[in-house]
């Protein structure tokens, strides 16, 4: 490794690289038509984000940019970056189409992608880096992802959105 990886930072830098090109796949969001497949669709991504972000290997490369953080900061700032400004970034887009198309109505998309990330992961993910022995399984991921899309859907009836909307399950 070292012959291939002078450095430790040279090492995470490809880590990472590597992660956000595997976290890629778990990314795609079709254009939806309805409503019930906007919920459906975000769900589903819910999902899949929650079980890639929560994988041993996911959480070991989060632990070790933590821990080189400090002595070199462009790391957490490139997984923050390319991670988690990219995921708010695509699912902030599948907001807008879906307002745009008139399936939904937010306050904002930002808002709405915001409220959406903070209730799916909630402590989950620093639960995790904490302590290994406590990851969520199938059903706990799939509640989580299923709560995160009912309070978004919940969030179309504030003020300033137009009419309350019933939630449509999935």
């Amino acid at each position: 490794l070292h012959s291939e990886f002078p450095s430790t930072s040279s090492l995470l830098e490809a880590m990472i690289s590597h992660g956000v090109k595997e976290m890629a796949g778990a990314l795609t969001l079709a254009a939806p038509t309805t409503r019930r497949d906007f919920l459906a669709t975000l769900e589903a991504f819910g999902r899949r984000f929650l079980a890639t972000m929560l994988d041993a290997e996911r959480i070991a490369l989060y632990r070790a940019a933590i821990a080189e953080a400090a002595a070199v900061p462009a790391l957490g700032r490139a997984l923050l970056e390319t991670g988690a400004g990219r995921t708010r970034a695509i699912v902030r887009d599948f907001v807008q189409a879906a307002s745009a198309a008139g399936l939904v109505e937010f306050p904002s998309a930002e808002l709405a992608m915001t409220i959406f990330f903070r209730i799916l992961l909630g402590d989950l993910m620093v639960t995790a880096l904490l302590d290994p022995d406590r990851r969520p399984d199938e059903a706990e991921i799939a509640a989580r992802a299923r709560l995160a899309v009912e309070v978004l859907a919940r969030l179309e009836g504030m003020p300033g959105t137009g009419s309350p909307r019933q939630l449509v399950a999935p």
